[in-house]
């Protein structure tokens, strides 16, 4: 049906009281959320699981996990179902993406690119794409590889 009003779910996490949300991206599997967000100029990036109602709606998120940072990203992706990417945007200097795990303590940093202003992530940490205004970078080892001009705001679930 055309035009239906998609269903809305609010949650408020006693964790982020107080805190502004700068993302939030549920994981392909729907099971976890990953949420950057910040207070007072300083910012976490957190992964909780959803608890979903017996109908699959989400009722509140766990306790969070918080990932390491070397940065105060503004923007993060899923890129598989353990690790996320995540970077503070910038139309004016070199930008460092880093790839976070749950499974491991310490951030990798990519290599910096000037100007990236969003991320996306295919299917796993080799297939990390950042856009700025010169075109689409995909990750190629630790460097980037461009891939398109001018095509902008490429987007993958997750």
């Amino acid at each position: 049906e055309t035009g239906a009003a998609l269903p809305s779910v609010s949650l408020s996490p006693a964790w982020l009281a107080g805190r502004t949300v700068k993302e939030f991206r549920i994981s392909r599997e729907g099971v976890r959320a990953l949420v950057i967000s910040e207070q007072n100029g300083v910012t976490r990036v957190q992964v909780a699981g959803i608890i979903r109602a017996a109908d699959g709606t989400p009722r509140e998120l766990t306790a969070p996990v918080t990932l390491v940072t070397g940065s105060n990203p503004d923007q993060g992706v899923w890129v598989n179902d353990t690790t996320v990417a995540v970077m503070k945007s910038s139309t004016a200097s070199n930008v460092t993406p880093e790839i976070l795990s749950l499974t491991s303590g310490a951030p990798q940093q990519l290599a910096p690119w000037p100007g990236l202003l969003s991320l996306s992530g295919g299917n796993g940490p080799d297939e990390i794409f950042a856009q700025s205004a010169e075109g689409i970078f995909q990750r190629l080892g630790n460097g980037w590889s461009p891939q398109i001009k001018g095509p902008t705001e490429m987007s993958f679930p997750g």
